[in-house]
């Protein structure tokens, strides 16, 4: 007669098995983990750090308020409520180029 703490081989076996599972599983989880917090770290080092060298102060053309500013390549770009954008070269500050811009309804002939 069996009491409930006996098992069969068969039971061992899938006992075992499960235990190999939860082990591997544990090990995959806490692997995941660290190399997601490695990768934050990672990047939110690269953050602050600007792209451009951006000169003390930037003179904007006569009329043009900013509404926006982006960075990137050599270059930034002021953007402005005139619907204007400013290129400004990196280290320098100087304007490179003023782009007009208009919505793509109004470009349209007919539009």
């Amino acid at each position: 007669m069996k009491t409930g703490h006996e098992m069969d081989p068969d039971q061992w076996t899938t006992l075992k098995w499960l235990r190999i599972l939860v082990l591997v599983l544990t090990v995959t989880m806490i692997g995941g983990f660290l190399i997601i917090v490695l990768l934050f770290i990672l990047r939110f080092q690269s953050l602050g750090r600007p792209t451009v060298p951006l000169p003390a102060q930037i003179t904007l053309a006569p009329g043009h308020e900013a509404a926006g500013f982006v960075q990137g390549g050599r270059y930034f770009y002021v953007i402005t409520h005139r619907d204007t954008i400013l290129v400004y070269e990196g280290g320098t500050g100087t304007l490179v180029q003023e782009i007009s811009v208009v919505a793509a309804d109004e470009a349209r002939p007919g539009g």
